[in-house]
Formats: C-alpha cells, sequence, structure tokens
C-alpha cells in the first residue's frame, strides 16, 4: 500500500493565489480540478486535494474521516485516477443527524 497524501493548511493559500512565492505551476497544481459533470456538486473547498493528487503524478490516495461528500463522488473520482481511502467507512451511510 501506498502512503496516504497529507496536504498542508498552505494548499489553500497557493490555490487561491495568497502565496506571493508559488510559481504559476504550482497555482495551476494547486487548482486544477476535473471537467466532469458528475463533480459539478463536489464541495470547492475539497477540489484543492483532488487537484494536488492528480498533479502529483503518483496517483496517492486521499484519506477521509467523516465527510460524505467524497463518498458519494468516489465513483467519479476514481475515472480520474483519484482513490479515496476512508478511516471511518461506517459512518458513510450513517443517517445525518
Amino acid at each position: 500500500m501506498r502512503p496516504p497524501v497529507v496536504m498542508d493548511s498552505n494548499v489553500a493559500f497557493v490555490g487561491n493565489g495568497a502565496a506571493e512565492q508559488a510559481s504559476a505551476e504550482c497555482v495551476l497544481a494547486c487548482t486544477d480540478f476535473p471537467d466532469d459533470e458528475m463533480l459539478a456538486g463536489f464541495d470547492r473547498d475539497d477540489r484543492k486535494f483532488v487537484a494536488v493528487a492528480i498533479a502529483s503524478g503518483e496517483s496517492p490516495p486521499i484519506l477521509n474521516a467523516s465527510d460524505t461528500d467524497w463518498h458519494d463522488h468516489r465513483q467519479a473520482l476514481s475515472r480520474h485516477g483519484v482513490a479515496v481511502e476512508f478511516v471511518c467507512p461506517e459512518l458513510m451511510n450513517a443517517p445525518v443527524q
């Protein structure tokens, strides 16, 4: 098994252009999200993680604990080479309270 993707909060700063020292290639890597109708409803705040996983060129999995949005879009993400591993899979089908 490959090690999971671990991203820090700086990804968001690069992705929104707030990191002046970031190169244009770095900014593009943090904002390039698949153009796929099945992912149109995917959480905008989580798109940076998908973009960085794709840009790595190594297809690292993304770990998710309790956000069901990732589970709902897992098949569409998989079509783009993005694997999601669920730390708490029992929460993916739990009723919302």
